[in-house]
């Protein structure tokens, strides 16, 4: 997009058969933003949300639509299709902004490309960055920095876990998780705390989704992250940039204040994990650089 252009793009409304835009599913602060950057180049909005989020007063949406669940996956996928066909919103492009709906694009994308654009990979790409546990893994594989990391499937498996300094307590797959407990983590001080919140996880996630991990310390001074489009095994379009503030400060859900950086080992570390997995799509992969390392 050229941004010193004076003059709006021509929008094309919803009901103009030849209008190509963008189905958003959620209209929280994600889904927002993907709202207004399409609206600023001039192609119609379309939101899809099971809560009622900001994105639905927005001048940027031409339509919005609340249906009951975003959550099971095949409940994602007849609700999208049925919300396309209602709309014609045949050939529109789908951006999900959660996790689930991710999976649920990337397992039902046969599907979804018989009336959508679907701008995620194959299921057995996804499921390499949905399932952390695949995720660590894989990155032992390249030899890429990770800290210290368990995946205990009991309670003598956790006491063998050394605390010689703070531990995070998180799961597997985030959703099985998020929803229950409201956060995407927890922190242990000690073996107690450890042991305690082991067990609260383990009550809330299926047998195995548990991953006891070093606690990095540090603000967001130490927190980057890598965004780009990538395809064909490289960056069509990327950045690095430092989350110097999030919301919550801990275990943040949402950036509140981020900066772009010149970070070379971190698009190094990122194109090598999304090359080895043949990985096509947006993606942001996140960093905390260890002061212990330097």
């Amino acid at each position: 997009m050229n941004l010193a252009a004076t003059q709006t793009p021509r929008r094309r409304g919803i009901s103009d058969p030849t209008a190509v835009g963008g189905l958003v599913l959620g209209g929280d602060y994600q889904g927002l933003a993907i709202a207004r950057s399409l609206a600023r180049s001039g192609f119609p909005v379309s939101i899809l949300d099971d809560e009622r989020s900001i994105a639905r007063v927005s001048r940027s949406v031409q339509r919005y639509e609340r249906v009951a669940d975003l959550r099971d996956e095949r409940a994602t996928v007849d609700a999208v299709l049925a919300a396309g066909r209602r709309a014609g919103l045949h050939g529109w492009v789908l951006f999900p902004t959660r996790d689930e709906q991710v999976a649920a694009f990337a397992r039902y994308r046969d599907e979804l490309t018989g009336f959508f654009r679907v701008p995620t990979p194959e299921w057995k790409v996804a499921r390499r960055v949905w399932d952390k546990r695949e995720t660590y893994e894989l990155a032992k594989e390249l030899s890429l920095p990770i800290p210290g990391t368990w995946f205990p499937r009991s309670e003598d498996e956790v006491r063998e876990i050394p605390t010689d300094r703070p531990l995070v307590i998180k799961p597997a797959i985030k959703e099985h998780f998020f929803y229950d407990t409201g956060v995407k983590a927890w922190r242990a001080e000690n073996r107690d705390e450890l042991m305690m919140r082991y067990r609260e996880a383990a009550a809330v996630v299926e047998e195995g989704e548990v991953i006891v991990q070093e606690m990095i310390p540090g603000d967001g001074e130490s927190q980057f992250s890598y965004c780009a489009l990538f395809k064909e095994g490289r960056g069509i379009a990327e950045m690095t940039v430092r989350r110097l503030r999030q919301h919550p400060s801990d275990f943040g859900r949402a950036s509140t204040f981020v900066e772009t950086v010149d970070c070379p080992p971190i698009v190094e570390q990122s194109r090598s994990f999304l090359e080895a997995i043949d990985y096509y799509g947006l993606v942001e992969m996140e960093y905390k650089r260890d002061p212990l390392d330097h």
